[in-house]
C-alpha cells in the first residue's frame, strides 16, 4: 500500500465525517463534500446543492452543443460515455464529439420544459422534457423535435461530476416530465 494515499485518504474520511450531515444524504461523500485529496469546498453538499450542480451542467452542455464548443463538451462528457441518440444510434464519446465536429447534427435550441430527477450514492439522473431544434444530414434539414432526455451524471473519486450516459427519445405523445 502506498502510505501517501493511506494519509490522505484518513484525511478525507476524517473532513466527511465532521462535515456532512444526514440531510446531505444520498449522494457519496466525495461527491457531497467536493473533496479533492483532503483539500474541502465552501460548505458541504445538500441534495438540492447536487441537483442545481448538474442542472447547471446540463445547460453547459446544451449551450456547448449549440456553440459547437467541443472543448466544453470533451470536458463534459464522461471519458466512457454512452450515447444514444433518438434514432437508436450508439456512440462513444469520441464518436459523439466527432459527430459534431463533422456538422451531422448541429443545435440550433434546446428548451428545458421540465424534469425528474433521482439521486444515488455517487450519480445522478436527470430526466427532461424539451424541445429540440436542430439541422441535421447532408442537406441540414431544421427540425424541431419534443423530446425526452434521460442523462445520467456521476461523481469521480476527485468530487467531478461528468456525463456518463445519455438517451434521447422523440416524444410522440407530447408527454411533459415536471
Amino acid at each position: 500500500m502506498n502510505l501517501a494515499f493511506d494519509e490522505a485518504l484518513a484525511k478525507i474520511n476524517l473532513l466527511v465525517q465532521t462535515r456532512l450531515s444526514d440531510e446531505s444524504e444520498p449522494a457519496s461523500a466525495w461527491c457531497r463534500a467536493g473533496l479533492i485529496l483532503g483539500r474541502p469546498q465552501p460548505q458541504r453538499w445538500t441534495m438540492d446543492d447536487v441537483l442545481k450542480h448538474i442542472r447547471g451542467l446540463e445547460a453547459a452542455r446544451f449551450s456547448a452543443m449549440k456553440e459547437g464548443d467541443l472543448d466544453e463538451l470533451d470536458a463534459i462528457l464522461d471519458d466512457n460515455l454512452i450515447y444514444v441518440h433518438s434514432n437508436g444510434r450508439i456512440d462513444s464519446k469520441a464518436e459523439y464529439l466527432e459527430t459534431l465536429r463533422q456538422g451531422a447534427i448541429h443545435y440550433e435550441a434546446i428548451e428545458v420544459k421540465g424534469d425528474r430527477h433521482q439521486i444515488g450514492k455517487d450519480s445522478v439522473v436527470l430526466v427532461q422534457s424539451v424541445i429540440a431544434t436542430m439541422r441535421v444530414g447532408v442537406g441540414r434539414e431544421l427540425i424541431t423535435r419534443d423530446m425526452v432526455l434521460m442523462s445520467v451524471w456521476r461523481c469521480n473519486s476527485t468530487g467531478r461530476w461528468t456525463l456518463g450516459a445519455m438517451q434521447s427519445t422523440v416524444d410522440t405523445n407530447d408527454t411533459r416530465v415536471a
